[in-house]
């Protein structure tokens, strides 16, 4: 049994990956709305799972280094 998200506050919003057997990925994502709460899930195989996590590290890197001064 899967315990029901806890709401958000509008504006805010949460991403849980859930790992399954097979090496896909289940990507729940929450939203806080001024109307409740939104979920969706995304279910990705192995490869779209690894791309989407390259994807998100490279990312936060970008971020860092816009936002830090890192890399100069």
């Amino acid at each position: 049994m899967v315990a029901a998200p806890t709401p958000l506050p509008a504006g805010a919003w949460s991403l849980q990956p859930v790992p399954a057997a097979d090496g896909s990925v289940r990507l729940d994502v929450q939203f806080g709305t001024d109307d409740g709460p939104t979920s969706v899930s995304i279910h990705l195989t192995r490869d779209e799972a690894r791309n989407f996590a390259r994807a998100t590290l490279a990312a936060a890197g970008d971020a860092f280094e816009r936002t830090q001064g890192g890399g100069r």
